[in-house]
């Protein structure tokens, strides 16, 4: 069975541009996930992602991020998983999904504009 595949995209509009920005990446419904991004200095970021930071706003203006989130159903009470991206301290956008069977997992895969 293949792993379904949830592709979202966010816009985010970069309101101060001297200020810092960093990312935070969280789970809902008792449901363990990971992610991977690489970052704008090139490194590579992977699983738990807790302000992150991303740059001032100047030097990521224009850029686009991209991560992979993999979210397991381990809740037995539920097959829904929620992947929700913070900057900055607010919640900019929450993503929902069920998984096809119990145990099994979904995939994420969010773009994060910065304009």
């Amino acid at each position: 069975m293949n792993m379904k595949n949830v592709v979202n995209k966010i816009d985010f509009t970069l309101e101060i541009l001297p200020k810092e920005y960093s990312l935070t990446i969280t789970f809902g419904e008792g449901q363990p996930g990971n992610s991977a991004l690489k970052n704008f200095d090139g490194k590579y970021q992977t699983g738990s992602i807790n302000n992150l930071l991303l740059g001032k706003g100047k030097s990521i203006k224009g850029k686009k991020l991209l991560i992979s989130s993999i979210v397991t159903d381990a809740n037995e009470n539920t097959n829904h998983t929620s992947v929700t991206y913070t900057i900055n301290g607010n919640e900019i956008k929450t993503f929902e999904d069920d998984v096809d069977t119990d145990n099994s997992s979904i995939y994420y895969t969010t773009t994060i504009n910065f304009i």
